[in-house]
């Protein structure tokens, strides 16, 4: 028995800092984006800028790794262009986790210079260290610290952050990456001024300590090492003894109150936390689910954000695990700002993929969750394609086409590129039907050459797919001609192909290159051999008992339509015999036939071939899986129809069924032993998740 289900409404929750609301008693959902990375108080980065002598930029990138730091080294491009060992020096810095930021081209004053020169310093450098790294380069240091109002303006449409040499902390609350300071030093740089180890250490300490007060970004710039213990530090140049003894203690002394990471990686932390908001989805007794939506461009902005959620106070006493899209994320716990609510902490990227936190997500002793994947769409036991071959006469495919649509069905329409009415055939798609490829020209392939089949099928899907502006993935060959050559190009470049044998597509053994077809008259308008409508359609019904009866893919193929007439041959199908077939399985068979487009079915075979279902967790009150399959987006994106088992008691309360954050139709079969939910949802496109009894927010 199938039973509809009504579906609730989803409220949303938009969340960007902390806000406190109980849903079931001690139940919290605040979450909110950490101001740094791990909860840290504060941000701390190390710049190195200029390109060095010899390998001293090496040593000192080598003396960061041994603490465990990767900096960030602003490098003048112009000198690499002349060095390969230098160029090739600075590349292996880059692939041991550094960044690479730009420090212009030949580093000149820019601050009186012309728009010309400035937009040609700064573009052709991060140009090349891009060529350089395969990577993007988003971060600029300006040269003796120029960064006039001109010289911004240009930055900012090349960088997401640009570095000066004022001395200052970087607070988050001013919002100014477009100066940011740096840590103190020996200043001005050309007047002799020196610090010893001990003045300089006292220094950053302080400004390290200042910098936890108000929870900001701090920036070290510096230059050369000097490796002689006595030397003191200079601006050109600082003592290794201090280089060495302030970066244990960054590691060692602040612990997790400071998070040291790159320029680039801070400012993309900086700037998609400004932008990204927290999307409550729903709430059970064991789930929370959550998005992080950000509009960022993904090629730059792909760094995780740390993420506090508060959770239950018993959940600490059980398993508990947290996903993003079904991947594991390692969490700790913390105590929120009020200092009486547990919270959990985790990283997560702002992609807009669903974040479940599931309490005892593997409970041994639960019978339900088993989840497969349906044959055909809605659970239907067959499927069906109906096809129209050629170009018509005048504007017979587009009556056609509408006479599908007053059945509710649409079709394949598969013409002849060469000559085709783009008209016609564009506003035929339009309305929803399938465009296939019959070839260019309707050439015979069978014996042609390899370059004929080639351009045939090619050139034949080009012209649909400029016509359509989307994938032609069906082709049915001129004359049923499906012989060798022609199946090796076809699988090249198509999904599936039509030939001309009579007979059932099995689920289990089908050659999708070679789909067979329902019965067709004789072509020839012979009165002793053509077919009567009742001849026609009593061959047509039969055929459909034996795709139903083979659970199979059946292909009913016709050409011309004629609007008068009491025969058919195998050029020509009556208006009557034609309406009477398609009454006949929109009336007696919707229920059990899956009617659909030769692509649309062929794209579902393929996906569920392709689809594994892992199903990730099931709780008291919720079931967490997803759709596995790696196969190309753009072409593939039918829903598949999924059935899985659920508790009966769920269906005494509210039921939802979610797909990322979108909510899907579904219906119940009941039967003896269990209760199965039946849903579509998209292969690739996300955790799915069945809730019990879900909590939402109305604000």
């Amino acid at each position: 028995m199938r039973t509809k289900k009504n579906l609730w409404k989803l409220f949303i929750v938009l969340v960007v800092f902390p806000l406190s609301t109980d849903v079931f008693g001690n139940r919290s959902e605040t979450s909110y984006v950490a101001k740094w990375k791990g909860n840290a108080q504060a941000a701390f980065s190390i710049t190195i800028d200029d390109n060095g002598n010899g390998d001293s930029r090496n040593v000192q990138a080598s003396i960061l790794e041994e603490y465990g730091i990767q900096g960030t080294f602003f490098i003048i491009t112009e000198p690499l262009t002349r060095y390969p060992a230098l160029r090739q020096m600075f590349l292996d810095i880059f692939n041991r986790g550094h960044e690479l930021g730009s420090h212009s081209v030949t580093h000149p004053r820019l601050s009186g210079a012309n728009i010309d020169l400035i937009w040609s310093e700064l573009t052709e450098s991060k140009l090349f260290i891009e060529e350089l790294t395969g990577a993007p380069c988003i971060t600029y240091a300006a040269p003796y610290g120029d960064l006039t109002p001109n010289i911004i303006e240009v930055a900012q449409e090349l960088y997401i952050s640009a570095r000066g040499i004022n001395i200052g902390i970087n607070e988050i609350a001013e919002g100014n990456i477009w100066n940011l300071k740096t840590a103190p030093r020996p200043t001005p740089w050309d007047a002799g001024v020196t610090w010893t180890n001990e003045q300089y250490l006292a220094n950053l300490r302080q400004y390290v300590e200042d910098l936890l007060t108000v929870n900001g970004w701090g920036i070290e710039m510096w230059h050369n090492l000097t490796n002689d213990p006595n030397e003191p530090s200079s601006g050109p140049a600082i003592n290794e003894t201090v280089f060495r003894t302030f970066l244990a203690e960054l590691t060692s002394d602040y612990g997790h109150r400071l998070w040291v990471a790159p320029q680039g990686t801070v400012a993309r932390y900086y700037l998609e936390r400004q932008d990204t908001t927290i999307e409550i989805l729903a709430l059970t007794e064991d789930v929370i689910l959550l998005n992080l939506l950000f509009d960022g461009d993904k090629a730059i902005f792909d760094e995780p954000l740390t993420v506090v959620t508060a959770v239950p106070e018993h959940w600490l006493s059980g398993e508990l695990t947290v996903m993003q899209n079904g991947k594991r994320l390692d969490s700790d716990y913390t105590i929120d700002v009020d200092g009486d609510k547990p919270c959990l902490l985790y990283d997560a990227i702002p992609d807009g993929s669903t974040i479940s936190i599931v309490f005892e997500p593997n409970r041994g002793d639960l019978d339900y969750g088993v989840s497969y994947l349906a044959k055909w769409k809605n659970k239907a036991d067959a499927a069906l394609s109906v096809s129209f071959n050629g170009n018509g006469i005048g504007d017979n495919s587009g009556l056609t086409a509408a006479i599908l649509e007053e059945y509710g069905i649409r079709g394949t329409f598969n013409p002849i590129t060469s000559y085709m009415d783009e008209g016609i055939f564009l506003d035929i798609f339009r309305r929803g039907h399938e465009l296939g490829s019959h070839g260019v020209s309707y050439t015979r392939l069978i014996g042609a050459s390899m370059e004929t089949i080639v351009n045939e099928l090619t050139e034949s899907k080009q012209a649909i797919e400029n016509l359509t502006y989307s994938p032609c993935v069906s082709y049915t060959a001129p004359y049923g001609h499906t012989e060798h050559d022609v199946e090796v190009v076809a699988r090249e470049i198509y999904l599936s192909v039509v030939g001309d044998r009579e007979g059932v597509n099995a689920i289990a053994d089908a050659n999708i290159f070679d789909l067979q077809i329902g019965p067709v008259p004789p072509y020839y308008d012979d009165p002793e051999t053509n077919w009567s409508n009742e001849k026609y359609c009593a061959k047509m019904s039969e055929y459909l008992e034996q795709v139903i009866k083979a659970e199979g893919w059946g292909i009913q193929v016709f050409n011309n339509l004629t609007p008068s007439g009491e025969f058919n041959n195998g050029l020509m199908i009556t208006e009557t015999a034609l309406r009477t077939y398609l009454s006949e399985i929109t009336n007696n068979l919707s229920s059990t036939v899956w009617i659909a487009p030769q692509g649309v079915v062929a794209r579902y075979y393929l996906e569920r071939q392709e689809t594994t279902i892992e199903v990730l967790t099931v709780t008291g009150d919720s079931i967490l899986l997803n759709l596995l399959f790696d196969g190309d987006k753009a072409i593939f994106d039918e829903p598949l129809t999924v059935v899985t088992v659920v508790p009966e008691h769920w269906l005494s309360g509210d039921l939802a069924v979610m797909q990322q954050d979108s909510l899907l139709d579904y219906y119940v079969e009941k039967h003896e032993t269990e209760v199965r939910l039946v849903y579509d949802a998209m292969p690739g496109g996300g955790v799915v998740s069945i809730l019990f009894e879900p909590t939402y927010n109305q604000r």
